[in-house]
């Protein structure tokens, strides 16, 4: 059974954003799977600009960090690709193409981090 409306679609792929005190220009892209949503998180060493836009076929991630490049290595180790289905770059650094499996909507947070114990 297909579930509809916005509780269905409105946490099916969660973008999370965390900006964490570490020096990198590459960074990776990590995923979990969960109960209604799959969550994308990306990792930036230093606090930057960005914006999750709508494309045609999915979302599109810019990240104003001319320095940034994403490791998508291991992004799907986790994840099937049911609701995230490519994840690439786009058009240029610091932009991460988020192809879309799915008739979903993603949400974008950021979370900031302190590496102090």
């Amino acid at each position: 059974m297909r579930a509809t409306g916005w509780r269905a679609v409105a946490p099916a792929a969660a973008l999370l954003l965390a900006a964490v005190s570490a020096r990198a220009e590459t960074v990776a892209v990590r995923s979990g799977e969960h109960d209604g949503f799959t969550r994308i998180v990306v990792n930036l060493g230093a606090p930057a600009a960005w914006r999750l836009d709508r494309s045609e076929t999915g979302y599109e991630l810019a990240v104003d960090r001319p320095d940034l490049d994403f490791d998508l290595s291991r992004a799907f180790d986790l994840i099937a690709r049911n609701r995230v289905a490519d994840l690439a770059p786009a058009g240029g650094p610091g932009r991460l193409a988020v192809t879309l499996g799915c008739d979903c909507h993603a949400e974008a947070c950021l979370l900031y981090t302190s590496d102090a114990a």
